[in-house]
């Protein structure tokens, strides 16, 4: 979808982004999500798709989404640096460090 196109609109974007947030954390879908994030981050901006991320994945139950939540957000932090929102993904880190699975504690402190 983001691959193809030239432009792409935060409402296409927006419609698409819970659907996207949950199967991030799916072990088949995973890899071609966090691509399309990627290249979506590049046509609208990485601000919008990062606090669409937290939005939608602050509220998930699946710890798999939780924790691929924070390594996206903390790849996303390495590729475009301070066009992350700091505030909302500190808020989102501090949610995700009160997880009860360990894993998603590690990620959120990587975060």
């Amino acid at each position: 979808m983001a691959e193809d196109t030239q432009a792409l609109s935060k409402r296409a974007i927006n419609g698409s982004m819970q659907f996207f947030t949950d199967k991030i954390g799916d072990v088949k879908l995973s890899a071609a999500i966090k691509e399309m994030l990627a290249l979506a981050a590049e046509l609208v901006t990485p601000n919008f798709i990062a606090n669409q991320i937290i939005k939608y994945a602050a509220t998930a139950k699946a710890p798999n989404t939780i924790k691929d939540s924070c390594n996206f957000i903390t790849q996303m932090i390495e590729e475009f640096g301070p066009m992350i929102p700091l505030k909302e993904t500190i808020d989102f880190a501090k949610v995700a460090a009160a997880h009860a699975t360990p894993a998603v504690r590690q990620a959120a402190m990587k975060l």
